[in-house]
C-alpha cells in the first residue's frame, strides 16, 4: 500500500507526537492554587502568577504540529483500516478487503460455532437453576 508523502510523514512521527496531553485552563489554575497552599506566604502569589502565565502561554501557542484530519480523511476515503500493531501504539494499515479476510480467519481460528439455539440453551439453564430436574429431563428428552 502506497501512501502520499505528507501522510507518511505524519504517521512516521508516531502516536506520541500527534496529540498533546493537555489540562484545561481551570485545572491548571487549580493545580497552581494547590501548590501555592503548600509554600510559604511570600511564595504564594508567585506560584499563582506562574500558573496564570502558563494559561496565557497556552492561549498564545499555535495548534498542533501534526495535522491529523487530512490523514483521517484519506484513510476513510480509500477504505483503509488501521490496526494497533504493538504496545507503543504503532499502526498497521490494511485495505478493507484484507482486513475483513484476516478478521474472518481470526474468528474461525479462535471461536467455535455453536449448533444450539440460544433460546434452548437459556431455557435449559433456567430449569437447572430452579432445580426443576423432572421438567429439565423432559425438555432434554430423557426419561
Amino acid at each position: 500500500m502506497v501512501l502520499p508523502e505528507a501522510h507518511l510523514k505524519t504517521l512516521g512521527m508516531g502516536p506520541k507526537f500527534c496529540f498533546e496531553a493537555t489540562l484545561g485552563h481551570p485545572k491548571i489554575l487549580a493545580v497552581a492554587r494547590s501548590v501555592a497552599e503548600r509554600v510559604s506566604e511570600d511564595g504564594k502569589g508567585r506560584c499563582i502568577a506562574e500558573g496564570a502565565g502558563v494559561v496565557t502561554a497556552l492561549n498564545e501557542r499555535s495548534g498542533r504540529k501534526c495535522k491529523v484530519h487530512p490523514l483521517v480523511d484519506y484513510i476513510v476515503s480509500n477504505s483503509i483500516r488501521p490496526l494497533l500493531a504493538d504496545k507503543e501504539g504503532n499502526l498497521v494499515l490494511l485495505h478493507e478487503s484484507t482486513f475483513s479476510e484476516k478478521a474472518m480467519l481470526a474468528l474461525e481460528k479462535n471461536l467455535k460455532s455453536v449448533g444450539e439455539k440460544p433460546r434452548d440453551v437459556k431455557k435449559k439453564a433456567l430449569l437447572e437453576q430452579l432445580k426443576l430436574g423432572r421438567l429439565c429431563a423432559d425438555v432434554r428428552g430423557e426419561k
